[in-house]
């Protein structure tokens, strides 16, 4: 004899509503983190500000103290605002390092879908995943 003791399976409208319910505390988890962290994060900003001023001032790149390093950076991004005139500077310089090494996955899914054959060069992968969604629920409330 089995000392075995079998548990009731969950029903899909079980599991369905347990997974909402975690999903709903993780992000009230979440919400709460990033509130808890505001003033924390917003007191690394000042400090941050206050650290450039002094690196700044004393025309440095950098300040050691016994507790750490304190060093400036340069952050750099680049947003298209207006591809035509991009593409156009781009294909006039020959410029295509401009450009970077990806194409997109949706454009490469249709073109796949409506001729059935690859991509030459290009490799795509697919898999399937369970997502749930509330019932009556828009994307916003997901």
């Amino acid at each position: 004899m089995s000392d075995v003791i079998e548990r009731p399976r969950m029903t899909v409208d079980d599991m369905i509503d347990k997974y909402l319910r975690l999903r709903a505390k993780t992000k009230m988890i979440k919400q709460r983190h990033t509130e808890e962290l505001a003033p924390y994060n917003n007191a690394m900003g000042v400090l941050e500000a206050w650290l450039l001023e002094a690196l700044n001032q004393a025309k440095l790149k950098s300040m050691n103290s016994p507790h750490g390093t304190a060093y400036k950076t340069t952050r750099t991004s680049a947003k298209v605002t207006d591809w035509a005139a991009a593409l156009t500077f781009i294909r006039t310089h020959e410029a295509w390092d401009l450009l970077e090494a990806r194409v997109s996955k949706l454009a490469a899914q249709t073109i796949i879908e409506e001729t059935q054959q690859p991509i030459p060069g290009v490799e795509t992968s697919s898999e399937v995943c369970c997502n749930v969604r509330r019932a009556g629920a828009s994307s916003a409330d997901e």
